[in-house]
């Protein structure tokens, strides 16, 4: 499998229903943020705001790759959710935080990540999803 691939099953298709994807960045600004305010005890969603289904990240994942991807579908499992799409309404109103990486752009930047992490020079990296 190529580190595309891979790339691709490891960080996208382990959920099967339309999912709420945020870049690691956005991740630790809103923590951040988070960390200077008094404790009240409250939940924050961290998200985007807009669910993507596994076919759109595929198409997406492909763009940035410049490749062809194969994927295999299975059924969904009883315990997934329909969708997950996350309102961070708390997060935006309260502390003025929004996330500013796309999907498109934060793959980009997760792809250019592996190239450089784990170069494509014959090995081959393992699917971890297998026997889910």
């Amino acid at each position: 499998m190529s580190s595309c691939a891979a790339f691709l099953t490891t960080g996208f298709l382990a959920l099967l229903r339309p999912s709420d994807y945020i870049y690691i960045d956005d991740i630790v600004e809103a923590t951040l943020r988070l960390i200077d305010q008094p404790q009240d005890g409250g939940t924050y969603n961290l998200g985007s705001g807009v669910g993507y289904s596994v076919n759109q990240v595929k198409d997406v994942v492909e763009q940035v790759c410049v490749r062809t991807l194969h994927a295999t579908y299975r059924p969904a499992r009883g315990a997934d959710a329909r969708s997950v799409e996350l309102d961070d309404t708390r997060l935006s109103v309260g502390l003025g935080w929004q996330p500013v990486v796309g999907l498109v752009d934060g793959v980009a930047r997760t792809w250019e990540w592996v190239q450089q992490e784990l170069p494509d020079n014959g090995h081959r990296l393992e699917n971890p999803i297998d026997g889910l």
